[in-house]
């Protein structure tokens, strides 16, 4: 089976290169390719390599692969899943026992592949189309990392603030504070973990304070257009419109 790349082989030109080199390592018209058959640049057009693939234990067929056509769109679809394996592994292997020592490798993952998304946003050797598939492979990444239980640790519950709003309301308030650029979270994953760990909301149901879950999920649905967030919007209107609420009291 031919790889899959790492999401850094996307990081600059060298990186990039390498991977196209590499690549053509599975020709079969030249496995092993010499050192002065490499390509010395970038290639921007597309090119080709005849793979073997192996159907049974004696059969095997030949199939035409193509850089920009066929590999990069099929394999950057599984980046992501390669590297959550990756940290996975990584995490069992060297970090099981050691909260402190996990949650410094995943905040130098996470400070890697933020950069990366600037990086990839801003890159003109990445075609657009190919770059909207890298940056979404590079949102899940970041996704996972923020859905670790390591974060949860972060504060204490009981130092959580108590806002007297609903889970939707809480939500919708730091919604519309990212869309109007008034918030530096780039991501609903970061946001939303910021938001679990720092508020709980209040139930109408039985008088009570209630930690918040899946606030990047609410985060997502609301961008999609989930309806909720009219309600939740109207509600947040009509407290801020009041006002008394900007009564300074002495």
């Amino acid at each position: 089976m031919i790889f899959i790349p790492s999401i850094l082989d996307f990081k600059n030109e060298d990186t990039f290169l390498a991977l196209q080199n590499r690549f053509l390592n599975y020709d079969e018209r030249s496995p092993g390719i010499a050192t002065e058959l490499l390509l010395p640049s970038i290639k921007r057009t597309d090119f080709a390599i005849i793979y073997k693939q192996m159907t049974s234990y004696e059969d095997q067929t030949y199939h035409t692969i193509y850089f920009y056509k066929d590999f990069l769109p099929k394999k950057i679809a599984f980046i992501a899943d390669q590297e959550i394996r990756n940290i996975n592994l990584e995490i069992e292997k060297s970090f099981k026992y050691k909260s402190s020592e996990c949650k410094l490798y995943l905040d130098e993952k996470l400070k890697v592949l933020k950069e990366l998304n600037l990086i990839l946003s801003k890159t003109e050797f990445v075609k657009e189309d190919l770059k909207v598939l890298l940056l979404n492979e590079n949102e899940k990444i970041i996704e996972f990392i923020y859905s670790h239980e390591i974060w949860n640790d972060i504060i204490n519950h009981s130092n959580k603030i108590k806002l007297k709003l609903s889970r939707s309301e809480i939500v919708c308030l730091f919604f519309l504070l990212k869309q109007k650029g008034l918030t530096e979270s780039k991501y609903d994953s970061e946001l939303g973990k910021l938001i679990e760990n720092s508020f709980e909301y209040y139930s109408e149901a039985d008088g009570s304070y209630k930690e918040i879950t899946l606030a990047n999920k609410l985060l997502a649905s609301f961008k999609n257009g989930d309806k909720s967030i009219t309600t939740a919007a109207e509600s947040l209107k009509n407290l801020l419109s009041d006002e008394d609420f900007y009564t300074l009291k002495q």
